[in-house]
């Protein structure tokens, strides 16, 4: 979680940068590369994410989560060809029409993919 997106009140944003909608952070940063990260539900336990969250920094927060998604905890839907395939056309879905679609990979129970929107698309 970025360091100064709460100083936005909730459902206000700024033209770009972090902002806070609901519970999770939202960045806005133009027709500039943004490196997205999506996981599972179950890849990391909510109990283990409050534990980490006052004991850690914000960097060290990322990686510990990095770190246990890369031990492939959880359901791993991701494995099933089926799903996966699924997950990647969706992500194709909008290259060259919403953004370009630079990077990406589906690992068994997250997803990395790099993207740079077109001028005035948000993510």
């Amino acid at each position: 979680m970025p360091p100064d997106y709460n100083f936005l009140p909730k459902g206000l944003k700024s033209a770009q940068g972090w902002y806070k909608r609901g519970h999770l952070p939202h960045f806005e940063g133009g027709s500039v590369p943004q490196f997205l990260t999506f996981r599972l539900f179950d890849s990391v336990p909510q109990a283990l994410i409050e534990e980490w969250k006052p004991k850690l920094t914000n960097v060290q927060f990322r990686k510990s989560i990095e770190k246990f998604l890369d031990a492939g905890y959880g359901s791993c839907y991701l494995k099933d060809p089926t799903i996966a395939t699924l997950v990647a056309d969706s992500l194709k879905f909008h290259d060259g029409k919403k953004y370009d679609l630079d990077a990406w990979v589906i690992m068994p129970n997250h997803i990395h993919f790099l993207v740079t929107p077109f001028e005035g698309v948000e993510l």
